[in-house]
């Protein structure tokens, strides 16, 4: 188990460098192993069978910068084969005048 990991990731294959950030992770990695296994490939790498992560607080811009999506918590699991999304919420990601000047429609701006 590894607990409140944090992630930096830099894209910079686009003219314009984006980076992602990820913290609070937990990931539960399940190993299942037969003692056979183990004694005929004592240096073998072992691969995880189950891989359970959790993300807390994850935000994201949309890739016009409009809006930003809010996430509480990302659950994702291997064995369960699901993802779980909790309170997630979209925000304006710039001020009002500046999302009217991009978008050119007013009534689109939600307000917080």
């Amino acid at each position: 188990m590894l607990n409140d990991i944090s992630l930096n990731y830099i894209n910079k294959s686009h003219p314009v460098v984006k980076k992602t950030t990820l913290k609070h992770m937990t990931f539960i990695f399940l190993i299942l192993l037969s003692i056979l296994c183990q004694i005929k490939h004592p240096t073998a790498f072992i691969i995880p069978k189950v891989v359970d992560v959790t993300i807390h607080d994850y935000h994201v811009y949309t890739p016009d910068g409009l809006y930003k999506a809010n996430l509480k918590k990302i659950f994702f699991s291997t064995s369960q084969r699901k993802i779980v999304l909790d309170k997630v919420s979209f925000t304006p990601g710039i001020t009002e005048q500046i999302f009217i000047q991009k978008s050119g429609h007013p009534g689109e701006y939600l307000y917080g």
